[in-house]
């Protein structure tokens, strides 16, 4: 709405220190592995139903082994600059926006060629390299492993311990009801 685009406007003129720090911060937390939840929370569930921790393969793995993968194949494989493209305007609206698990999942899909590329080839093209690009593309997984893999702790179970009362409420279940409300 135009009121809200508005106050955007307001704010970014008002407070530009805050405004870019606030995007910076968001920026991490959309490429950082960390599941933040929406309607449901992935690291609730994992604590009722242990086999979700069983053979699956983190966001942050996906992004650190496609940064790798783009980072190698930007000097000698096909240019997918409408990847690149997606990537970089999805990646910024969602930014702008509302950063959560559930818009940043898109992603994924485009990423997964840019991490098979890496698996299947990223040894051999490490080898062939030269000392200048092997340099630029250690600085890159530092910094991409550095990002993706600090330290969040935003795990607070309250609103999934609400939902679940909600939802025993409604099958009149009142006692595990109040249980999980306290």
């Amino acid at each position: 709405s135009r009121f809200w685009f508005k106050k955007t406007l307001n704010f970014i003129h008002s407070y530009p220190i805050k405004f870019i720090h606030l995007i910076g911060t968001k920026s991490l937390l959309f490429f950082n592995n960390y599941e933040i939840p929406d309607n449901y929370d992935y690291q609730f569930f994992k604590t009722f139903i242990p086999t979700l921790n069983i053979g699956i393969v983190s966001f942050g793995i996906v992004f650190l082994f496609a940064t790798l993968g783009i980072t190698l194949f930007l000097w000698t494989g096909p240019k997918f600059y409408l990847m690149y493209l997606f990537l970089i305007t999805y990646a910024s609206s969602v930014v702008l926006f509302f950063v959560t698990s559930r818009y940043r999942i898109p992603i994924v899909p485009i990423l997964l060629p840019f991490c098979a590329i890496f698996v299947m080839e990223g040894i051999r093209q490490i080898k062939s390299i030269s000392s200048k690009h092997l340099t630029f593309f250690g600085i890159v997984l530092f910094i991409t492993a550095s990002i993706t893999f600090k330290p969040i702790s935003l795990v607070d179970f309250s609103f999934s311990y609400i939902n679940m009362g909600i939802a025993y409420e409604k099958k009149e279940n009142f006692d595990k009801a109040l249980k999980l409300y306290q």
